[in-house]
């Protein structure tokens, strides 16, 4: 029935959004930790990796209320945004030594001032974090926006949302700290987030082509086998309740109720 559907997109949708959540603050985990030696393990490269991801869901949020406002959003769509986001994970990973070398050359000389120094920091942390953060700002509402639509119910489903990303953020940042990087290494890391977020594009798009299977409507006066009719009076064109479908020509219609599976 449509409210079974609706009950399934809302499990995915939720779990998408812990997913996501600890995906991104696993690589926030990451980022520090591989950036470390290249820039120095101070307060100052944790409070720049930091802003910069901020800086990165800032400008993804307002990005999609900018250009996404007239568009519909669907469950491709969202699984677009996994794959570019994988796909922006796994690109500074495959430049490898190269991130090292650029390090190196933007290195300041001793003439040079302390925000100067910051300033070389910003370009090679942005290199490595600032465009998974951007999509991963447009992904939080477009997980908002397939929760519902309209005004109703838009406050759980925010909160509900909200609340299932930031869990899967707290699980990402403890398992991140305390178990997949003593055991995986931080490059093993980096792999397990970029596969994690892979694996939900590809969920993501067969859900959207399961949704999308076409409906059977009868032409005829004889339901499918486990199907039973009831007539309707001429003339009644109301829509069916949900898990119904209306048929007929003519003045001739029936509203076909599907069997359970």
């Amino acid at each position: 029935s449509r409210y079974g559907i609706t009950r399934r997109l809302d499990v995915f949708v939720l779990s998408s959004a812990a997913i996501s959540g600890f995906a991104f603050f696993l690589m926030e985990i990451v980022w520090y930790r591989m950036l470390g030696p290249l820039l120095g393990g101070t307060t100052f490269t944790f409070g720049l990796i930091l802003a910069i991801a901020l800086l990165g869901i800032g400008l993804g949020a307002a990005g999609y209320a900018w250009f996404g406002r007239n568009r519909t959003c669907s469950l491709n769509g969202f699984a677009f945004t996994c794959a570019l986001e994988a796909v922006c994970l796994a690109l500074p990973f495959a430049m490898g030594d190269r991130v090292a070398t650029l390090a190196l050359l933007l290195r300041p000389l001793d003439t040079f001032k302390f925000y100067e120094l910051v300033f070389s920091w910003s370009v090679v942390a942005g290199l490595v974090a600032l465009p998974a953060a951007i999509v991963a700002g447009a992904q939080f509402p477009m997980l908002i926006a397939l929760m519902g639509k309209g005004r109703a119910n838009v406050g759980r489903q925010t909160g509900a949302v909200y609340a299932w990303n930031t869990a899967g953020a707290i699980a990402g940042a403890i398992a991140g700290g305390f178990v997949l990087l003593p055991i995986l290494s931080a490059p093993g890391a980096w792999r397990l987030a970029v596969i994690l977020l892979a694996l939900l594009a590809v969920v993501a798009m067969a859900k959207g082509a399961i949704n999308r299977a076409p409906t059977r409507v009868l032409t005829d006066g004889t339901p499918p086998s486990g199907e039973t009719t009831t007539p309707s009076s001429p003339g009644d064109d109301e829509a069916a309740p949900s898990g119904k479908v209306r048929a007929g020509t003519g003045n001739l219609r029936a509203s076909i109720k599907m069997a359970p599976a």
